[in-house]
């Protein structure tokens, strides 16, 4: 019998895999949980039926997260990342000497629990001395947010279930508050083809909290539409001028992409 899984791009299209097992089904109480394994894509960990991450082109999507910011802020000794239960963000900002300290704030603690058995490659970064994991909902860490981190990774899922509180104006203005002088914000920042509300409703925050805002896209084949948005924001002009090397073992980002990247007409029509 063949074994099929399906997710659906706002009823009308959709991605659909192949998978050779299911290899993991549970329910949190925040979410469903899902693992399956595939000969196109590898294992893939799927969140209320959305696909987060697949072990074939997962690099693409947390490099192109994690390093623009890494390597545009003034310091990167104290990193917060928002989400990030899979550990992929963790284990790219592990990859700079200079981080003293990482903080982990995921909501729930079963997305880590599962990906620290079926995701050894990503979650064994929560193994380092350096990270703290917090599983707490991050409107209520920066309330009273008493620490300012160099680098804030945003690595949210999409604003369904408990990331749906992230997609606010409010949201933004308080982890602005978190966030220490020369540093930067990075954000993944949804589907320009089948999210274009959702994009355009977050640039507009960003613009009302963030004077500078640099945005990437990068090709993540298992995501809607193939194509991912990302923002990178900072009270300082974020022009692509590096403050630290980018690690050698990167597979997509190097400094070319960084320093020249230009964003698709399309794209500035919509975030316009």
């Amino acid at each position: 019998m063949e074994l099929w899984f399906t997710e659906k791009y706002n009823d009308v299209a959709g991605l659909t895999i192949r998978v050779s097992s299911h290899l993991h089904h549970s329910k949190s109480n925040f979410q469903e949980i899902d693992v399956f394994d595939s000969q196109g894509f590898g294992r893939i960990l799927v969140l209320d039926g959305l696909i987060m991450l697949t072990e074939r082109d997962e690099f693409i999507y947390h490099e192109t997260l994690v390093h623009p910011a890494m390597v545009m802020a003034d310091r990167v000794e104290k990193v917060l990342v928002v989400g990030g239960g899979d550990g992929g963000s963790t284990r790219e900002v592990l990859k700079y000497s200079d981080v003293e300290k990482i903080t982990v704030v995921e909501i729930d603690r079963e997305v880590i629990e599962v990906c620290r058995k079926f995701f050894p490659s990503l979650s064994d970064s929560f193994s380092s001395e350096k990270v703290q994991i917090i599983n707490r909902d991050i409107t209520d860490y920066i309330k009273n947010c008493s620490e300012k981190y160099d680098v804030i990774i945003l690595d949210t899922s999409d604003p369904v279930g408990p990331a749906k509180s992230l997609y606010t104006e409010d949201f933004y203005r308080k982890l602005n508050n978190c966030l220490d002088k020369g540093g930067t914000i990075s954000i993944q920042s949804e589907s320009p083809w089948w999210q274009e509300t959702m994009v355009k409703q977050l640039s507009s925050f960003l613009k009302k909290f963030f004077p500078h805002t640099k945005y990437y896209t990068a090709p993540v084949l298992s995501y809607p539409g193939g194509l991912w948005l990302f923002s990178l924001v900072s009270e300082r002009e974020v022009n692509g001028n590096f403050n630290r090397e980018l690690p050698e073992e990167l597979k997509f980002v190097d400094a070319d992409f960084i320093k020249n990247y230009s964003l698709p007409p399309f794209i500035r029509d919509l975030l316009a």
